[in-house]
């Protein structure tokens, strides 16, 4: 880093290097704190749609979850915090005379029939709900 040098003839103000020094260290501050306070965890939301009854379960999550959906009504551990850049498996289960259909919501890679899937989460502003449906055979 350059240094900063005062003009010819005039003595150096230590208060001002002080001064200086402070407010670059406050602005790195700043800068690097932001972001890590914005990234702390995300959230996720199941919710059930179909005719059919299954299990919705993480491999993650505070709680992890697990709910449970009948005839497209959850109950159960339905909504978890995730750590922040980290990915989460979703897995789908159906009961005995139904089948797991397909994922919707805003779920980003876990769409169509994929299952289990695996969701990237990037911070706390990310909020993602899954749709899971099943159906009866």
């Amino acid at each position: 880093m350059q240094s900063i040098r005062e003009p010819a003839g005039r003595e150096p103000d230590s208060r001002l290097g002080h001064l200086r020094l402070t407010f670059l260290a406050a602005v790195a501050t700043v800068f690097l704190l932001v972001p890590v306070a914005q990234a702390v965890a995300a959230t996720i939301t199941i919710e059930g749609a179909g005719t059919g009854d299954g299990t919705v379960t993480t491999d993650k999550g505070t709680p992890p979850i697990n709910c449970a959906i009948a005839a497209g009504v959850t109950s159960g551990d339905c909504v978890s915090t995730v750590p922040a850049f980290d990915t989460v498996t979703i897995t789908a289960t159906e009961q005995a005379g139904s089948e797991f259909v397909e994922w919707g919501g805003n779920l980003g890679t876990c769409t169509g029939s994929t299952n289990p899937c695996q969701q990237l989460f990037f911070g706390a502003a990310e909020a993602k709900t899954g749709i899971a449906t099943f159906n009866e055979v």
